[in-house]
């Protein structure tokens, strides 16, 4: 089917499970999303300037509900949020929106880029050196790719007029090199890492390398030269697991790891490079074998769901953090038992209904997890040292994918079920870490985008 005109189709699927997209209206364009318009927003992501602030909030909307012709990637600037943010401070629910017209909102602050993409992105990621960003796009099984302009936050992927979709120069990898091999681009792609080759060792130069879970059960390799053309499909390493959700690199032994949300079992490949001659074209996917989470009853031996994992990132340390839907909780994992094959729990933390989203972060000397729970739409803080929670952020309808701007104090929630992204104040919790008292929970500050939340997702 034309991935454009698939867009038309007005079917609600099930979130948690995978994208449905139905066939309907073939003969109808559909109807263009309002530029500034936040339409189920399932990634955000920030700029990187050293030792300062982050400039720009990077927003992927999935267009879940088939409203409109295609999903968005906008670009927020920060500084010029900032005043209507801080003009938030002691309202409940003050609302910032981003398109014109918008009623009961305090200000308005449109987007400073915005580029059209396929329906249902899933994951984005903005290249080491702030001039890339990459979606995973599960309506036509492909990656976008965006430049961004790092001083203004412009995005450009060489729509022919604004308001046009992506060329496919930016919206179709480059097969070429894969299929000269048999090897075939895997669909529906969840998870997304961009390598520096500074993690294999290499000098980094102007390429850089993609590693790619897709939910079947296979995971893909790209290489982006950094110029025109689009990026490199190099390798796959098929049938690794089952139901794979996310993607973790470790950069100490080149190797991904890989949750499923089938089996209580994390994949792993690895990635093989030629040092000697550097050609990135030669690289490839080997399996670095499975791993089975062990110590926690799932109520069935060969059942389980993990979401997604992080790896402890202080130096020497053997943990590994990882989110589970059965039982709900956060699992502190040891890996020196990698090298049998386990993954030792020493650790269970119980948290809200339908864990999704994990991010660590160091706050006051704290190793904190930040853990958003769809189901139950809170996000739950916990000292994963002390395995014990700090605060738990309510008042969302689904939060996904979090951002943490440890500089301004504070994180960015995509809150899906909303269409809206939350600003949370994270200093009431860094004045108890200070020895402060009270209500140590994370609140909401401020919400981007008027929230036009759903009843349900069906």
């Amino acid at each position: 089917m034309d991935s454009k005109r698939r867009h038309v189709c007005r079917n609600h699927a099930v979130w948690l499970g995978a994208f449905a997209i139905a066939s309907c209206g073939l003969d109808n364009r559909g109807i263009d999303p309002p530029p500034g318009k936040i339409n189920f927003p399932v990634s955000v992501v920030l700029s990187q300037e050293a030792g300062a602030a982050p400039n720009f909030l990077f927003v992927a909307n999935a267009n879940f509900d088939l409203r409109y012709n295609a999903g968005t990637v906008q670009s927020f600037d920060l500084r010029a949020l900032e005043p209507a943010v801080n003009a938030c401070a002691g309202t409940k629910e003050c609302t910032i929106a981003t398109e014109p017209g918008a009623s009961g909102a305090s200000a308005l602050v449109p987007p400073v880029g915005e580029v059209r993409i396929g329906a249902y992105s899933s994951a984005m990621r903005l290249d080491p050196a702030g001039k890339a960003l990459y979606v995973t796009v599960r309506s036509n099984s492909d990656l976008s790719w965006i430049e961004v302009d790092p001083a203004s936050g412009a995005l450009n992927c060489g729509a022919a007029a604004p308001g046009q979709d992506c060329d496919s120069a930016h919206s179709e990898v480059d097969r070429s090199i894969a299929e000269s091999k048999k090897k075939t681009f895997p669909t529906d792609p969840v998870g997304l890492h961009i390598a520096s080759l500074r993690e294999f060792g290499l000098e980094p130069g102007d390429a850089r390398l993609l590693l790619m879970a897709h939910r079947g059960g296979a995971a893909s390799l790209l290489v982006d030269f950094d110029d025109p053309a689009p990026p490199f499909l190099l390798d796959v390493q098929e049938q690794i697991s089952e139901d794979l959700q996310n993607i973790t690199f470790d950069p100490a032994f080149g190797i991904a790891w890989l949750p499923s949300g089938r089996r209580p079992q994390i994949a792993r490949v690895g990635v093989g490079l030629d040092s000697e001659t550097t050609d990135l074209s030669q690289a490839y996917l080997y399996d670095a074998g499975l791993l089975t989470v062990t110590g926690v009853d799932t109520g069935e031996t060969t059942s389980g769901d993990t979401r997604a994992l992080r790896l402890d990132p202080r130096p020497g340390s053997r943990k590994a953090y990882v989110i589970s839907r059965r039982p709900e909780a956060l699992l502190q994992v040891n890996r020196t038992g990698s090298g049998e094959g386990r993954l030792v729990v020493e650790t269970i933390v119980d948290v809200g209904a339908g864990p999704s989203r994990l991010e660590l972060v160091n706050l006051r000397t704290r190793m904190v997890a930040l853990i958003s729970c769809f189901d139950s739409r809170d996000i739950y803080l916990i000292d994963v040292d002390q395995g014990s929670v700090l605060g738990v952020v309510r008042g969302m309808s689904g939060p996904f994918e979090i951002a943490v701007d440890a500089q301004r104090e504070r994180i960015y929630v995509a809150d899906f079920r909303a269409s809206a992204i939350r600003f949370i104040d994270l200093r009431p919790l860094l004045d108890c870490l200070d020895g402060g008292f009270g209500d140590c929970s994370p609140q909401i500050l401020a919400t981007l985008g008027v929230p036009r939340p759903v009843r349900e997702l069906r």
